[in-house]
């Protein structure tokens, strides 16, 4: 990709390798680093100390969000970072535009799958050794859902790449939309949740 002259191919094309089968790999990457954004504290015993230290465990975990989410988004931000340059040093071809509603609009759908990937991975998490067994069983139990409604495809994060490029840019199914970022912020409430209860239900021992 680093010899392409980007303006000199079609906006589907920058479109597509900004939103390839990468996308599924970070989302599975984004997935797995979340599972032990609630919990890591926790199965590691450093949680009595961040309890000790003049902030909330919500300051703690929405910079714990924040530092993760920049990790999972450095290769597409690398990517994204890397059309625009390549754009403006081959702009001596047809197509000068560099499509910013475009590129944005593929930025901007990366971020909020993977955004999905790190808060589902934190709700779920919770399970620890049992995780990766109800994600198979919960990717098996959609992928019927679907086969048999497919209006419930709208429940596949991985959806969202099935937007459609138009002159004015990318078309996104609302109700995926919508629906994908109702699960992220409710993932997020999960994980938040769990990280500002866990370890206080103990009562010390009076033995």
């Amino acid at each position: 990709h680093l010899l392409t002259i980007v303006d000199m191919q079609p906006p589907a094309r920058t479109f597509s390798a900004l939103s390839d089968e990468n996308v599924v790999l970070f989302w599975l990457m984004g997935f797995a680093i979340g599972t032990g954004l609630t919990t890591r504290e926790h199965v590691d015993g450093t949680l009595n100390f961040l309890d000790g230290l003049p902030v909330t465990r919500t300051h703690v975990l929405l910079t714990k969000s924040a530092v993760i989410l920049a990790l999972v988004l450095l290769a597409p931000t690398v990517r994204f970072v890397s059309v625009i340059v390549l754009h403006l040093l081959s702009r001596g071809s047809l197509d000068h535009a560099l499509h910013w509603p475009l590129l944005l609009q593929a930025f901007g759908v990366q971020t909020l799958l993977l955004a999905n990937a790190v808060f589902v991975g934190a709700a779920i998490g919770r399970l620890q050794h049992l995780t990766w067994l109800a994600v198979g069983a919960a990717a098996t139990g959609l992928m019927l859902l679907m086969q048999r409604y497919p209006r419930t495809t709208a429940l596949n994060p991985l959806t969202l790449r099935d937007g459609e490029l138009t002159p004015a840019g990318l078309v996104l199914d609302r109700e995926t939309l919508w629906v994908q970022i109702g699960l992220t912020a409710y993932a997020f409430l999960v994980a938040w949740f769990a990280f500002t209860r866990i370890g206080r239900g103990r009562r010390p021992s009076l033995a």
